[in-house]
């Protein structure tokens, strides 16, 4: 209760509705052929496929988030995208300018912190404007956001927040969604146990060649038991 439940556990959840609906398949077998054991258990199961589709609308069947989760997560998702894109082509021009060529220490880019950052000589990061994020292990490197892209990096670490906010809000809907529905979901753990347990001695007496008895008053012979 009050919990918010994570993409893994959340693929548990969608794991044991996939095998209440495949019980559901058997049991209407069972009470179409008016077995009464059947028909009764099935009337007490509820229909599992819309926690199935509520699920599947959030977690891909790895158990990672859609994107597409909800408009608002598609939107910040895409922005990301376009900003990081954005970001990127920006420093890459930048690495290849042959002004500062004698600057960096090697031309890539990379993150660190979460921003986007160039490698520049530790002695020359003072002629290049810009924010130092941490060097290297040998301190030959500093790792330096360039002034021109810091404003960008902002918004770029505002989305990523904006969207690991989305995906709580999210999961915490899709959890009181299931919540809601909690006495349903014991109550069908509880026949599928049961249904287990008796398909597991229906199984067992048709391995035998097993059939069904009476027990009388009178003096009973038991046979090749």
């Amino acid at each position: 209760k009050n919990a918010v439940l994570k993409p893994i556990e959340l693929k548990d959840v969608r794991h044991f509705h996939l095998e209440l609906l495949a019980l559901q398949i058997i049991l209407d077998v069972g009470s179409n052929a008016s077995n009464s054991y059947a028909l009764k258990k099935r009337t007490k199961l509820f229909d599992a496929e819309p926690i199935v589709s509520a699920i599947d609308q959030v977690i891909t069947a790895n158990g990672e988030i859609h994107q597409n989760a909800s408009e608002n997560l598609y939107r910040l998702f895409k922005e990301k995208e376009s900003l990081a894109k954005q970001i990127q082509s920006q420093l890459d021009k930048l690495v290849k300018d042959f002004d500062i060529q004698d600057y960096l220490q090697d031309r890539f880019i990379t993150t660190r912190e979460g921003r986007w950052v160039i490698p520049v000589k530790s002695g020359r990061r003072h002629f290049i404007n810009g924010v130092v994020h941490g060097s290297s292990q040998t301190k030959q490197t500093v790792y330096l956001e360039p002034e021109a892209i810091i404003t960008s990096n902002n918004r770029l670490r505002e989305i990523e927040v904006a969207i690991e906010e989305e995906i709580e809000r999210i999961l915490l809907e899709l959890s009181n969604f299931l919540f809601e529905r909690v006495e349903q979901i014991e109550q069908s753990f509880q026949i599928m146990l049961d249904c287990d347990f008796t398909f597991a001695i229906a199984k067992f007496s048709k391995l035998i060649g097993g059939g069904g008895f009476e027990f009388v008053d009178n003096m009973l012979n038991i046979e090749n038991a």
